[in-house]
């Protein structure tokens, strides 16, 4: 009763100004801590303090079925589970209000707002100086070293304790460097640490041992070979979409504003005044499994999967910049090699935006008005050939994407691909109808190309920096700006040869690719296209959050890559010792014989 007169009251005052639902984050500190009696107004106060201070939206815990006040659907608040970047537009600061009730009616209320001012470097907040995984490295000129520095952590960890796993792996980091002998380890605590180093070791013995998920070995010394980065296209898409990233690096959820801000004239006319294309990456007010779905439902249409794909991933290579990662080529899938041209500075990010929203918003809207049919879509698994056999008296449909080699996807009219997929069943070979707006990749969404094809004429272009390489030609982009322009205008009705392409980049020279969006579709596919032959795919998202992209880092460096780690334990008060010596990292001494601890 208290929760919801409290919770009615506060919607009654906020709904006597300009409101948009679900427009704050409402949460309690009595779920994190429990009731402080006389001190949970000071909590409450600490807690909006450290919210303001770090940019991020606190969860309220255990709440699985919020109060009925919450879910009325003109309700101006809302709870969420999980911590989130706190993303705001350029002309409302970050606030935050505390309200502490007391019995017999003493209410105390307080409201605070950020600095925005001019922050020192060094001054810069971090969201948490802990994280939950840490990416601890080793190095050294032979075998034999390598198994003496994990053997002797492995013996201290047994007999030193109070240790904070930041401080050992930022001592490891300093002394790193690229070498014969490399191991990097992703460890979620000490434990789990001390366990890892003892398979590392069995299998520095015996070979047949198998490394755990998040143990890595290599050689610095001789590179695996050249290093392509992959950008995803639509269908890698979901709700929430490297949210543990954006928190602990506030240059990746910057762009995230900044995404915001680029299409906030475009987002209000069309979705309303108050929508933001952060609100459909985390969604707001989503309770239930339905409104879940509903949610991811949403963020699947081409006009919204588009543009979010284009500021995660944009937010994500301005991320890998600040550990001096040099690739030697870049590509993406469909939509991705759009990302892929401003990675190589073709495009800046107010023009991948803006192309992003509008490649998108034509498809809907050409789908929607043109009076014939856009046609549809079907996954097909058996390799091209045998498809191209099963279809050869068949014009109406095409291959717009041959993604790996026994995986194609068909467009064509709806009539027409419901045809090839009563051939195809009847040939053997497995089929999947994809449910999409337009038939992408072919020569019924002309209508959607004609006027992409006019705003890139009227976009100002740069010649690419780092070589591009197109889904169409499977070759590097030209040097000159007009023929770019000139394909890319063209890439909508173009098929996407991405077999091609990667087969392309190897002949080239590339033997490592980072997948740099969300999921894990492209690294899996170029497994496929390359099989049995040496390479490294590695994607930055293995669905763990923040030890995806750990264990990426971690894999890279064992391939011979070279980065700047110490961007890892920046701002995070992290010790620096001597690894070999773990008690000169040990932050609290032991407890005195006359002292208790309760």
């Amino acid at each position: 009763a208290g929760d919801t007169a409290e919770l009615e009251s506060t919607m009654k005052l906020i709904k006597e100004s300009e409101y948009n639902p679900k427009q704050a984050v409402i949460g309690s500190v009595k779920t994190m801590i429990g009731h402080t009696k006389a001190t949970a107004g000071i909590a409450g106060l600490i807690k909006a303090a450290l919210a303001l201070h770090r940019r991020v939206l606190p969860p309220h815990r255990w709440a699985s079925q919020p109060n009925q006040v919450l879910q009325q659907a003109d309700c101006p608040f809302q709870l969420i589970d999980q911590a989130q970047p706190w993303i705001v537009s350029e002309t409302v600061p970050r606030r935050a209000s505390v309200s502490s009730f007391g019995f017999g009616g003493t209410n105390f209320h307080i409201a605070l707002e950020e600095y925005t001012q001019e922050y020192r470097e060094w001054l810069r907040p971090v969201t948490s100086q802990r994280w939950p995984v840490e990416l601890l490295l080793w190095s050294d000129d032979s075998r034999e070293g390598l198994i003496a520095q994990l053997g002797g952590i492995e013996k201290a960890l047994q007999n030193i304790q109070s240790l904070e796993l930041r401080d050992i792996a930022n001592s490891l980091a300093k002394k790193w460097r690229m070498d014969n002998e490399i191991v990097a380890i992703v460890a979620k605590d000490l434990t789990d640490l001390l366990e890892k180093i003892k398979v590392l070791l069995a299998y520095f013995q015996d070979k047949n041992v198998k490394l755990p998920a998040g143990v890595y070995h290599g050689s610095g010394k001789v590179p695996a070979g050249k290093l392509a980065i992959l950008f995803p296209g639509q269908g890698s898409q979901y709700t929430g979409m490297l949210r543990e990233v954006s928190l602990h690096f506030p240059i990746y959820a910057e762009i995230l504003t900044e995404a915001d801000r680029i299409l906030n004239e475009a987002f209000s006319h069309r979705y309303g005044e108050s929508k933001r294309l952060s609100h459909f990456i985390f969604p707001r007010g989503c309770y239930s499994e339905e409104a879940k779905a509903k949610a991811q439902q949403t963020l699947t249409s081409t006009d919204i999967a588009q543009p979010a794909l284009g500021a995660i991933e944009a937010g994500l290579w301005k991320l890998l910049q600040t550990f001096e990662i040099e690739p030697d080529m870049l590509a993406g899938h469909s939509y991705g090699e759009f990302v892929a041209l401003h990675a190589s500075g073709a495009i800046d990010l107010n023009t991948l935006m803006t192309l992003s929203s509008a490649r998108g918003r034509f498809i809907i809207d050409a789908a929607k008005t043109e009076k014939n049919e856009l046609g549809t879509m079907l996954a097909v698994q058996a390799c091209r050939e045998d498809i191209e056999a099963a279809l050869t008296d068949q014009n109406d449909v095409v291959i717009a994407n041959h993604n790996a080699p026994l995986q194609s996807v068909l467009s064509g009219s709806r009539s027409g691909i419901e045809s090839a997929e009563k051939k195809l069943l009847a040939a053997g070979i497995i089929t999947n109808q994809i449910p999409v707006a337009a038939a992408f990749h072919s020569s019924l969404v002309k209508p959607a190309q004609r006027a992409l094809e006019n705003l890139i004429d009227n976009m100002e272009w740069q010649p690419c920096r780092i070589p591009v390489y197109s889904n169409t030609t499977a070759k590097p982009h030209a040097a000159e700006v007009s023929v770019t322009k000139k394909l890319m205008a063209e890439h909508l009705v173009s098929s996407v040869e991405f077999v091609s392409e990667i087969e392309s980049m190897y002949q080239d020279g590339a033997r490592i690719f980072l997948e740099l969006g969300p999921k894990s579709v492209l690294s899996k596919l170029t497994d496929k296209i390359l099989t049995n032959q040496p390479h490294k795919a590695i994607s930055i998202d293995d669905g763990s959050g923040l030890s995806g992209m750990l264990n990426a880092l971690g894999q890279l460096i064992c391939a011979g890559v070279n980065l700047n780690i110490m961007k890892l334990f920046s701002h995070r008060d992290c010790m620096s010792g001597d690894p070999a010596k773990l008690e000169s990292l040990q932050r609290y001494g032991a407890v005195p014989k006359h002292v208790w601890m309760l």
